[in-house]
């Protein structure tokens, strides 16, 4: 590449000098020319000596001046040139510094009148550079001033300081606007909702702009309000005030609303009279709440001409928030104005604040006295479930109510002790925290439970001996009667009685075939010490005078044989007429019946010991043997077997 700039430079001084020796040529001729047609001219004239002299001079003069001027204007033009190189160094170097660029370095070996030309070139495009970057900055200011003045923000501020900003500052300052119009939007946008807010407000609390806040919001365009910090904060401020006193307006509404309520109820005023009303007054306006307080005291009016029936409605009222809130007899009474006959307006007035007080406390307290009514509720199914299960004619219906009846039971005695527990655990951290006793019913709520439990407890057991009562009662009066006992009740699970001997047993044994085939038909439980015993009626009959002894009859009475249940024991005969299980491996063919021949006249005048004078089973057992004198009886019969 240097090769080729040197051979170019040689070429171009070549020419050069090739240039100059036409230029020498030429003018030697033309001077030569010149001069000749001069000497001519001057010979035919007849101009010669000094004449020729002086005109010859002046030629040379004229040429000398010609030729010093020509290179006067060339120096000039050289000196012009220089100084537009230095004129356009200087202001490229300035334009680089406000542009923030690297100096310009032009190319080596141009001559003067090219390095000017390409000077002036790159300076020209660096003003250009400059004027577009001054425009853009231009545009950008404007844009950021009017956000700027909107939302009363300072401007961007550049690091450089230039000038002429560089494209990074312009950059910073495209999303400073950026972040400039986010904010416009974020802060209209709050603005508007706010707007909408407060001229709602205004309108439902029916006033009118007074403020010049209020007048900006309100009666100017929206793109009017400068959205500053300042004046967000004075909107936002107007509408927590407008609507603290909506809700203000709506409290004092809901009061009269609710008291209005009450005292139409207690007026017993008209249904449709009621709606007729609301439906004209809605809302929490002031008229509206005006329109309220003077229907309220309308009604005032007319509670103090009725003040005995309110009074007693009132009662009625306070005796349903005493029963929700499980209030106690002391705590009632206690409340002296409950049984006061002065119907006056302080004894009203007394019972309304009662009200409103125990209103107050069963709605702070709400959940607790919600789980205690639950929980009562579950309490009175568990007696409800109690009463069914000692009723002996649940089993008449034997479908699946029991069963279902059952799983209900057991669901309840799993859900009541989780219940209490979860209200002791919450009651404890009431009374924590309130520092007194939470009352049920004037105790506490464990005492309260204790208690219920207690006296289930101590019925269940009166329930239990009066039962024992009845069915020793009842047992004695049937064997001081000699009549068939009422069959007890089988159990579930229990065993049935195998069936009448046969035919053959009555024709083989006449003389006892009233009571051989007989079959018992009852079993009765008589509870002594906790055991029981198979009591039945032994037929007796008179023993005869030849007979020393009781005779036993060997006759075999032949059974059908039970049916055979795998799993289950088979009932089977021991001894006359009571009932016995044994196991389907044993074997047991016979039947043994023993009876005594007394009458049954003697037997019915026969004085019988009571159940309740003796004090156990087994002397009640050796008195009523004791008064026999040879007769069986039921018990003697049972014991021997």
């Amino acid at each position: 590449m240097a090769s080729l700039d040197e051979e170019d430079c040689a070429i171009t001084t070549e020419s050069r000098r090739v240039t100059r020796k036409e230029i020498e040529n030429q003018l030697l001729e033309t001077f030569r020319s010149s001069l000749d047609q001069l000497f001519n001219i001057w010979d035919e004239i007849g101009i010669y000596g000094d004449q020729r002299q002086e005109r010859t001079d002046v030629v040379m003069k004229h040429l000398r001046t010609l030729l010093e001027e020509m290179v006067e204007e060339e120096q000039c033009l050289r000196r012009r040139l220089l100084q537009n190189v230095e004129s356009c160094g200087q202001e490229i170097l300035r334009l680089c510094q406000e542009l923030s660029t690297q100096p310009y370095e032009p190319d080596e070996g141009l001559s003067i009148l090219q390095l000017e030309k390409d000077l002036r070139t790159r300076a020209n495009e660096l003003s250009r550079e400059k004027h577009e970057r001054l425009k853009a900055l231009k545009h950008l200011r404007d844009a950021e001033q009017k956000l700027c003045t909107n939302l009363a923000m300072p401007p961007h501020v550049f690091q450089s300081g230039s000038i002429v900003p560089p494209k990074e500052d312009l950059q910073e300052l495209e999303q400073h606007i950026t972040m400039l119009k986010e904010e416009k939007e974020r802060r209209l946008a709050k603005y508007l909702a706010l707007r909408k807010q407060v001229i709602k407000l205004m309108e439902e609390l029916e006033t009118t702009p007074d403020t010049q806040l209020e007048c900006e919001v309100v009666c100017e365009e929206e793109s009017s309000f400068v959205l500053s910090q300042e004046n967000m904060k004075a909107v936002k401020e107007l509408y927590e005030e407008l609507h603290f006193r909506y809700k203000e307006n709506e409290t004092v509404g809901a009061e009269l609303r609710e008291k209005l309520e009450t005292i139409w109820n207690r007026l017993e005023i008209d249904k449709s009279d009621r709606e007729i009303f609301m439906s004209m007054h809605h809302g929490f306006r002031p008229s509206t709440l005006k329109a309220l307080k003077g229907e309220l005291s309308r009604c005032e009016a007319l509670k103090r001409q009725n003040i005995q029936n309110f009074v007693e409605k009132m009662r009625t009222e306070l005796l349903n928030w005493w029963n929700k809130c499980f209030v106690g007899e002391h705590e009632r009474k206690q409340f002296s104005a409950f049984y006061s006959d002065d119907y006056t307006e302080e004894l009203l007035n007394l019972h309304d604040i009662e009200v409103q007080r125990m209103k107050q406390f069963y709605y702070m307290n709400e959940e607790l006295f919600q789980k205690i009514t639950k929980r009562q509720e579950l309490w009175e199914r568990m007696i409800d479930f109690e009463k069914k299960a000692s009723d002996p004619n649940r089993f008449i219906n034997r479908g699946g109510g029991l069963l279902q009846e059952e799983k209900e039971r057991k669901k309840l005695l799993k859900e009541l002790p989780k219940l209490e527990k979860e209200l002791m655990d919450k009651i404890a951290a009431w009374e924590e925290q309130e520092g007194k006793e939470f009352l049920v019913n004037g105790n506490n709520f464990h005492k309260f439970v204790e208690n219920q439990w207690e006296l289930q407890r101590i019925e269940k057991d009166k329930e239990k001996e009066e039962r024992q009562k009845q069915r020793a009662k009842q047992l004695e009066e049937e064997i001081v009667a000699g009549s068939r006992p009422t069959p007890a009740k089988r159990r579930h699970g229990g065993t049935t009685p195998s069936k009448t001997p046969s035919k053959m047993s009555r024709l083989a044994n006449p003389g006892c075939s009233t009571f051989l085939g007989m079959t018992p038909s009852y079993v009765s439980r008589m509870h002594t010490g906790g055991a029981s015993m198979a009591i039945f009626q032994s037929p007796v009959r008179k023993v005869p005078q030849s007979a020393g002894r009781t005779p036993r009859s060997t006759v075999k009475t032949p059974r059908r044989s039970p049916r055979f249940t795998p799993g289950k024991k088979t009932p089977y005969r021991q001894g006359r007429g009571v009932l016995t299980v044994k196991d389907d491996n044993q074997r047991d063919d016979t039947v043994s019946t023993t009876s005594s021949k007394t009458s049954t006249e003697d037997k019915c005048r026969s004085p019988v010991p009571s159940l309740v004078s003796v004090t156990s089973y087994s002397e009640f057992t050796k008195s009523l043997n004791s008064r026999q004198d040879g007769r069986s009886s039921p018990v003697s019969v049972a014991a021997n077997v």
